[in-house]
């Protein structure tokens, strides 16, 4: 998906004479209200957009940065270290990916549950 976007991406900011090829090129931009090709969203415009879509959806209300809570969560439940999660979302230090935005989900718990069963042989 994130491959399918990229790339229709690039044909639309091509029309403008915006090479995406670059690397700090954004995934997510729009064109704000100067008429600003290829800016940064903001976190207004995406909640805005998120509650549509939860409305629209039925979706359980989640912000923009709660997703990257999500992220972090759902990257180290699927093995990614504690290092590889630190790197992906910016962090200086691993206290504050593992503190705040690392959350134990009921997957988590049952597979510690199993780790445990598995470990002591009960």
């Amino acid at each position: 998906m994130l491959r399918k976007w990229k790339k229709e991406q690039a044909l639309e900011l091509l029309q403008f004479g915006i090479n995406t090829k670059r690397k700090d090129q954004l995934i997510f931009t729009y064109i704000n209200a100067d008429g600003k090709i290829n800016q940064p969203l903001h976190a207004d415009y995406s909640n805005n957009i998120m509650r549509k879509l939860e409305k629209k959806y039925q979706f359980k209300h989640v912000t923009i940065h709660g997703l990257r809570h999500t992220h972090a969560t759902l990257l180290l439940e699927g093995g990614a270290s504690i290092k590889e999660t630190q790197d992906r979302l910016g962090h200086k230090n691993a206290e504050t990916t593992l503190n705040t935005y690392s959350h134990v989900t009921e997957k988590a718990q049952r597979n510690a549950v199993d780790k445990f069963i598995s470990y002591t042989g009960l």
